[in-house]
């Protein structure tokens, strides 16, 4: 699984992987709480770890971190 910390990036890209990463992490508890279309829910958490993977040009597995915090571990 490949690590990407954010410390080391360009503020902008942080910034935007940062979002991108909290409303992955939304829609999943909105999933998990049984709120809104499980499909739609998905679909949209998927479209999130495109952009990511797009910025970052990886390819899943992979784990962001700010420093030693986790903010997100994506599988395949």
């Amino acid at each position: 699984m490949r690590k990407v910390d954010l410390n080391g990036l360009d503020t902008d890209i942080s910034f935007k992987i940062k979002m991108e990463a909290y409303l992955y992490g939304d829609a999943n508890t909105m999933l998990k709480i049984g709120k809104g279309d499980p499909q739609k829910l998905r679909v949209y958490m998927s479209k999130r770890i495109e952009v990511i993977e797009n910025i970052l040009k990886v390819k899943r597995p992979f784990k962001i971190v700010e420093g030693s915090k986790d903010i997100l571990e994506v599988n395949l």
